[in-house]
């Protein structure tokens, strides 16, 4: 039985790691056409209107996409197609909120994160793609909480690749910020187009029939308020990152420390999101029973452990020729930053598993605190490492982040539902952990 449990969800995990670095590479050679067409610049003035659109997207609607998982996962067979329809009416409505949001706000975020608000336009701008953004969702949650986990690998492969040369021809000929944004909302169109038209064909038929109820309506937004608030919180601690980094060094040190953290959290983060695709509606599935869900975390962390280790180090040792293939020469000062954060790693593949016990138990409330603490942990800690050292600073804080965030979601899990990894894990975590940390020193101190 975990033999086969393992094979699937090694199956699984590479069949999403690989769309994921597909649309990761998408990404890699967007961003690397903005750096040689609009520099340093241009990057960070690309992660700052992305992280707008996140922002805004998570105060409303990034809880109901996770939850709508959850629900859809654990739904009776009469429960199933009214909570498929709510999931894609609230998809739409939040989507609509969040853009009038930005909308309303795009003059102070122009001031927040430039000094000044003439660049106010751009984030108006931009405001459409939050729309786009909660439509991809609502179909991902249905994909995903339905089973279809080959139509939702499609739908996101054939999505980065149709927006991927639009956006870097838009770049290329405009050269400016106006091209930057241009590039956001285009991308966030033809997501949006390919994942309604995937998702209106792959989901079974008993998931197209009926109407939302109260029920489902009700249970949506119960659970997916608090999540919403967290994932707020937790784009907005980045986004005061960036703004920090901003004020003291310009665009330039944003779209350096943007890079650094592309590659060494959002990059590296296409494992753990696949990993999560089967995981947690599995989980969910069984989250009335304490004990398997134990179990199954227990079993997940075992398997992906020493595949975080040797990635690792492995990324350790490439960093150098990453950043070169990532953007260009000029990015190099931020390989110290990328071996810094390696660690972090094998900290995520046990905080990851155990934060999806959280959700899957269907606690929004105690997930909400974890999260939001959470966020500030993660925030105070880069904002202190970069103060401290630099780029190499912020690598430092991502790794003591990621060992906070660990011990905090493993006592939430312990208190609260009675589930714990074992010493076995504790253990093989602690070792890999600590292999990965000699690696980054010792590759240190071999460049100095």
């Amino acid at each position: 039985m975990k033999r086969r449990l393992t094979k699937r969800l090694l199956k699984t995990t590479a069949l999403f790691s690989g769309t994921e670095s597909l649309a990761m590479l998408c990404g890699i050679v967007r961003a690397k056409v903005v750096a040689l067409a609009v520099g340093a610049s241009g990057v960070g003035m690309l992660g700052i209107l992305s992280l707008v659109c996140e922002m805004a997207g998570s105060f409303v609607s990034s809880g109901l996409k996770t939850s709508g998982v959850r629900v859809i996962a654990s739904a009776s067979p009469v429960e199933s197609a009214r909570t498929v329809h709510a999931v894609r009416h609230l998809a739409l409505i939040s989507g609509l909120c969040a853009a009038g949001l930005v909308l309303l706000l795009s003059p102070l975020l122009s001031t927040v994160s430039f000094g000044f608000i003439a660049l106010w336009p751009l984030f108006a701008f931009v405001a459409g793609a939050v729309i786009f953004n909660s439509v991809s969702g609502g179909e991902s949650a249905v994909l995903q909480g339905s089973g279809r986990l080959r139509s939702l690998a499609s739908a996101s492969s054939l999505s980065a690749l149709l927006a991927l040369v639009p956006a870097c021809v838009i770049v290329w000929n405009l050269r400016n910020m106006w091209g930057i944004a241009l590039i956001v909302l285009v991308t966030s169109v033809v997501s949006a187009i390919v994942f309604y038209a995937k998702g209106r064909r792959a989901v079974p038929e008993k998931y197209r029939k009926g109407e939302g109820s109260n029920y489902a309506y009700g249970t949506l937004l119960k659970m997916s308020a608090a999540m919403t608030m967290s994932g707020f919180l937790s784009v907005a601690a980045g986004y005061a990152v960036v703004t920090f980094i901003g004020f003291g060094g310009g665009l330039d040190s944003v779209g350096l420390y943007q890079a650094g953290y592309q590659m060494s959290v959002r990059y590296v983060g296409v494992i753990f999101s696949a990993m999560a695709m089967e995981y947690f509606p599995r989980i969910s599935a069984q989250s009335s029973h304490s004990r398997r869900v134990e179990l199954m975390m227990r079993h997940e962390c075992m398997v992906f452990l020493p595949l975080a280790a040797i990635g690792a180090s492995a990324f350790i040792f490439l960093s150098p020729w990453l950043v070169r293939l990532f953007y260009d020469g000029s990015f190099l000062q931020v390989a110290p930053m990328l071996v810094c954060a390696a660690p972090s790693f094998v900290a995520r593949v046990l905080s990851w598993n155990m934060a999806f016990v959280i959700l899957a138990k269907g606690s929004p409330r105690q997930f909400m605190l974890t999260e939001c603490v959470g966020a500030l942990i993660m925030a105070v800690c880069v904002i202190a490492g970069y103060s401290l050292w630099g780029l190499a600073g912020a690598g430092v804080g991502i790794t003591l982040d990621s060992v906070l965030y660990c011990t905090l979601v493993a006592v939430v899990n312990r208190r609260w539902f009675d589930i714990r990894a074992s010493s076995r894990v504790w253990i093989a975590a602690g070792l890999f952990f600590l292999l990965v940390a000699g690696v980054s020193l010792l590759s240190q101190e071999s460049w100095g």
